[in-house]
């Protein structure tokens, strides 16, 4: 959180319904310095507010500091909800560039493998803009940038340039994810990609002969064109916008990364989990290289917000349109820091767009369960029941509103809270039946699930007795499904940190 000391120098600027807390600068040009190496796989990393974490770079006229967003200031403004801001690089067109540290050029047997990625909102979009590139001139290397406001991946090998383009012009003025691989394969072939906010947007396979080793030049340019001399080049910046985060890796990203959704949840890299972000010299796996393959086919996935934010997901629910299909899912949280402390932070429930993957409302909790772990979520008409700590408390939630806020601090539902029989661990809900149950460890007593039965609107039914059945240990979450006429019971169970599965029951 930005201390109200540096919000009294800050740069306010107003443009467009934004926010900007930039902090002053010494002359026009600052030096952000890292160690040498970077965590396995990473060849070049900018993060404005995370000079630890970044490589060296020398910029100009480019000014960091915490972004709001209006959506966000009830959550990330001081005295707000505590949530940190994101911090940003302004770039003020041709006046602002970046380069990476003149770091010894990097060689790949069989290359190039590589992924660029950039984490920016554009407030102007130019004829021709570079956002993330090592080619100096029409030399070797590479090019993420746009034409017209249409991203395009540019890779140039021994002079012959070889280019995907994307299909369609990015807005502007939003948050835009943009991400490139480049992958020389074994059969001659260089296959390039361009993703636009966790999608597939264009790919192109071509037949090349490319010499090993492959030689990745550095430095690295952010947001500026490079021409000229390679030992005095000229840069001249190209973009107008904000830079939330830049990263070059030296590997193909996994598929099922570069596939799915960022939530936009407000927070660092949108909402993808910053589990990357190892320390300098460190060489534990990416985040992305730690997706394993699924099982069972998933029909649709997307990165759960506010992990950044230090929230665990618990308890999901999910309301379905008129034709069956699911609409909205909504995940409780409760806070725990990298520290290990509790209750520091009030739990929240999330409603996100299935169609989308993004966060429509955060919903501050502030009944007697405003930090519990709220293990589980059922969503029951127009409210939520959350559980924990032997009890369960309804949430009713105001219609969506498209302008309305994203963050909303509601009241437990007095006539919809109640004491249980139970931990309360975990709470669903299967037609006129609200299910609250027991997590229980081997050693302790029996746990069971209690069925308490719902009246038209969606309330407990004051004095009747639940049904009760007895389930396994270690379970953490119940649902019922309906197939067929058949109603399926399925418990997920975590026996440890390794083991976790899934039994159904009729």
């Amino acid at each position: 959180m930005i201390p109200w000391s540096v919000l009294s120098r800050a740069t306010f600027r107003a443009a467009q319904g934004r926010l900007w807390l930039g902090l002053p600068l010494v002359g026009i040009s600052f030096l952000l310095l890292a160690g040498p190496a970077l965590s396995a796989g990473v060849i070049f990393r900018y993060l404005p507010g995370s000079p630890a974490l970044s490589s060296a770079v020398e910029a100009h006229g480019v000014e960091t500091g915490a972004f709001l967003d209006p959506r966000e200031r009830a959550a990330r403004w001081p005295r707000g909800w505590g949530y940190s801001p994101v911090w940003a690089a302004e770039f003020e067109g041709t006046s602002s560039t970046m380069r990476g540290a003149a770091d010894a050029d990097m060689r790949q047997p069989a290359g190039p493998r590589m992924t660029a990625e950039v984490w920016l909102r554009l407030l102007e979009l130019s004829p021709r803009q570079v956002l993330l590139s090592n080619r100096i001139g029409s030399g070797d290397g590479f090019t993420l940038g746009l034409e017209l406001g249409v991203p395009h991946f540019t890779v140039t090998v021994d002079g012959a340039t070889h280019r995907v383009t994307g299909l369609g012009e990015i807005p502007g003025d939003s948050d835009v994810w943009i991400a490139a691989t480049a992958e020389y394969t074994f059969a001659n072939s260089l296959i390039l990609r361009l993703y636009v906010d966790g999608m597939l947007n264009a790919e192109e396979s071509v037949q090349a002969t490319i010499p090993s080793p492959y030689v990745i030049p550095r430095p690295i340019y952010v947001g500026t064109e490079a021409t000229g001399a390679e030992d005095a080049p000229t840069l001249t910046g190209s973009m107008t916008g904000l830079l939330f985060a830049a990263v070059v890796r030296d590997y193909v990203a996994h598929a099922d990364y570069l596939n799915t959704a960022p939530p936009f949840d407000g927070g660092a890299y949108f909402g993808l989990p910053a589990f990357h972000d190892y320390e300098p010299g460190s060489f534990h796996l990416p985040m992305d290289q730690r997706i394993s393959a699924y099982a069972t086919p998933v029909a649709h996935r997307f990165f759960l917000p506010h992990v950044n934010d230090e929230f665990i997901p618990q308890g999901t629910g999910v309301t379905s349109d008129a034709a069956g299909q699911p609409s909205l899912v909504y995940v409780s949280y409760y806070h725990r820091t990298r520290t290990n402390r509790l209750a520091t932070r009030q739990s929240i429930v999330c409603e996100i767009d299935v169609a989308t993957g993004r966060v429509r409302r955060t919903i501050r909790l502030n009944g007697r369960l405003r930090t519990a772990h709220v293990g589980g979520l059922a969503v029951v008409g127009d409210a939520v029941y959350v559980a924990s700590q032997g009890m369960v408390e309804r949430y009713v939630l105001p219609p969506y509103q498209e302008a309305g806020g994203r963050y909303l601090d509601l009241a437990a539902d007095p006539e919809g809270s109640r004491r249980v029989d139970s931990k309360a661990s975990f709470v669903s809900s299967f037609q006129d039946t609200l299910w609250v149950g027991d997590y229980r460890r081997a050693g302790e007593v029996q746990p069971y699930l209690y069925g308490y039965p719902l009246d038209d609107a969606g309330l407990i039914i004051r004095g009747a007795d639940p049904v009760a059945y007895p389930i396994p240990r270690y379970i953490q979450g119940v649902d019922l499904f309906e197939v067929e006429g058949t109603v399926y019971v399925f418990m997920a169970r975590n026996r440890n940190s390794r083991e976790a599965e899934v039994l159904r029951f009729r």
